[in-house]
């Protein structure tokens, strides 16, 4: 039986919600509670009979909707492309068509994997539906590794009157680095179609937009500009806007990108509060000066010099900016000279300032000090590392050390360094406020990702990203990769950072089996696989990776054959934050585990499972 799910951005019930839960579960006639907000999902292979608490075709629950207690009720409608496979739309058609309830109730719009011809039935409803309050109530609305056109994008942003957030998030694998070291070719213009610009020339765009939060995650630069220029037709109340695109840009990309982000930011200056761009995926050339990787910060700092950002510019309620770019060396006196003056005269009222990845090399720290001492209090002032294994690390005075909340470590050269050759006292404990790691490798003598160190000097680490680049030559049984990822290993990341948000991990699995992933003693995984009981033992010798409890994304990608059915029936249960997680390699997870690891998580939290 699929069971509704609280949103998780709403957090705990509060003791007033609780009483209402209970009047409408006694309304109902049931004993268990009904939570403020239903996830609806109507493509999966769940069959819909017997589905007392989640509001779809149930002739029990369609015989209450309209009870009073229940109108004020939100809820999130899922589309999941995958599982629509029919050019008209019939699973949505056939919905609309049965179902009572209808779009009555929808806050949250979720599209996954969608593509154009998935949501010609919604359009379809926009426009012929009886319920003047559909457009009306729909909040929220997420595109998830979804494709639209920028004419139907643009429409829903209209025709939804009252969105107040906006996600359109795609993922994308670090997984061909050459495209990281050469950076991306020049791609194509976007057609501006004839009803693309009769939507951009339509009166409703006069009309002011209630949206406040938009974040854009887009592979491609050129469309997160043309995110840009869509937001300075109406939308002018933004709060937060995020833009993060994952591939190398050229400069004179970069400088479109910029032109739109201060047309935007002068017309929302009064009421945006966080900005962050345009955070790209770490993984340069040991010699990244070779590529348009060292020069895309200098372009920046450049722009808002030369277009004079310090004096068009203002950001009076600003509190949060980050800067997230590839690798940024530190040459000279920029971030003192072109940085500090933007952020002391535009951004007053500046509470948080993060900016990475820096490239320190000897003498640099001076610059840095410089710079730390001119952004003073309220403003917190945080970095991003970057080290490679042709440049060590300086000598850092504390205050640099107490800055730095990011380290990206890169390692190609034909004779790996460990983790302790870039940082001597890695054995201590050093970088007190840092909370996110990544690691990459590029040669066949790398050996070790030091966990044990690692865990040891970041007790405070959120987010790991490791990349073996080695592990992508695996086959069914065998990983070219010589730095292996075990039990203990698994487990020392479960035991000693429970406050992990993020855990990606791409490498040599092969050895990691059921008892890293679950704790439970080998003996006792093989006994249930035998038995197909799935029951926690008492002979258990470590925790199950559930202990993160914090934990929102997952990927371990080069499993090996000794990953079963047991991990994926007990190492995942009851994470109430997880909403992506993948699991790819030579696993023997068989398809009725994946069915049940899906219906666990993809159908009640709207999780993005992939095997």
């Amino acid at each position: 039986m699929v069971t509704p799910a609280r949103s998780q951005s709403e957090g705990p019930l509060l003791e007033e919600e609780k009483e209402g839960v209970s009047s409408s579960s006694s309304l109902l006639g049931y004993d268990f509670p009904l939570p403020t907000v239903v996830l609806i999902k109507i493509f999966d292979v769940l069959p819909v009979e017997g589905m007392l608490n989640c509001r779809l075709v149930c002739q029990e629950w369609n015989s209450v909707i309209h009870a009073a207690d229940l109108l004020d009720i939100k809820s999130c409608f899922v589309v999941d492309g995958r599982r629509e496979d029919s050019a008209e739309s019939t699973k949505c058609n056939e919905y609309m068509d049965t179902s009572s309830s209808k779009n009555y109730l929808w806050s949250h719009l979720k599209l996954r994997r969608v593509v154009a011809r998935h949501c010609t039935w919604l359009f379809r409803q926009i426009e012929t539906s009886s319920t003047e309050n559909f457009t009306g109530n729909v909040t929220t609305l997420e595109l998830l590794n979804s494709t639209l056109n920028w004419a139907q994008i643009l429409q829903l942003l209209i025709d939804f009157e009252n969105l107040t957030h906006f996600y359109d998030k795609q993922d994308i694998y670090c997984w061909d680095y050459a495209t990281f070291n050469t950076g991306i070719e020049e791609d194509e213009v976007i057609p501006d179609t004839a009803s693309f610009q009769q939507l951009r020339n339509s009166e409703r765009l006069s009309t002011p937009s209630r949206l406040r939060v938009v974040r854009i995650h887009r592979s491609q630069l050129i469309e997160c500009t043309t995110y840009l220029k869509i937001l300075q037709l109406r939308f002018h109340s933004l709060s937060q806007l995020e833009i993060h695109t994952d591939q190398n840009f050229a400069p004179q990309r970069g400088n479109l990108f910029y032109t739109h982000l201060g047309h935007l930011l002068a017309k929302v200056g009064g009421t945006l509060r966080t900005l962050c761009f345009p955070y790209k995926l770490v993984c340069p050339s040991y010699d990244f000066r070779t590529t348009d990787e060292h020069r895309i910060f200098r372009e920046f700092l450049n722009f808002i010099t030369e277009n004079e950002w310090v004096q068009r510019i203002r950001l009076p309620v600003l509190e949060e900016l980050s800067l997230q770019y590839g690798v940024i060396p530190m040459e000279g006196n920029e971030l003192v000279e072109k940085l500090a003056p933007f952020l002391i005269e535009s951004c007053k009222n500046l509470r948080n300032f993060y900016c990475g990845y820096i490239h320190l090399e000897g003498g640099m720290e001076a610059s840095l000090l410089r710079f730390l001492n001119l952004i003073t209090s309220p403003t917190r002032v945080r970095f991003g590392l970057f080290m490679n294994d042709a440049v060590g690390l300086p000598q850092l005075p504390i205050e640099i050390q107490q800055a730095i909340k990011s380290w990206s470590v890169c390692t190609f050269r034909d004779f790996a360094k460990e983790l302790g050759e870039f940082l001597p006292n890695l054995s201590t404990e050093i970088f007190p406020e840092l909370k996110e790691f990544q690691y990459f490798c590029k040669n066949h003598t790398f050996r070790s990702f030091n966990f044990q160190d690692l865990i040891y000097s970041f007790s405070r680490l959120t987010h790991i990203n490791l990349v073996d680049h080695n592990a992508r030559l695996e086959t069914r049984h065998s990983s070219e990769a010589l730095a292996t990822i075990e039990d203990p290993d698994m487990q020392n990341i479960i035991q000693k950072l429970p406050g992990l948000i993020s855990l990606q991990i791409i490498g040599n699995m092969t050895f990691l089996t059921d008892q890293g992933l679950t704790g439970c003693s080998g003996e006792a995984c093989q006994r249930m696989l035998k038995s197909r009981e799935f029951v926690v033992s008492e002979d258990k010798v470590g925790v199950p990776l559930s202990h993160l409890q914090d934990l929102k994304s997952l990927v371990l990608r080069g499993l090996g054959i000794k990953v079963t059915d047991v991990s994926a029936r007990l190492a995942f249960q009851r994470m109430p934050f997880l909403t992506k997680l993948h699991l790819c390699g030579a696993h023997q997870v068989s398809s009725e585990a994946r069915v049940a690891l899906t219906q666990m998580y993809n159908v009640t939290r709207g999780c993005d499972v992939q095997f």
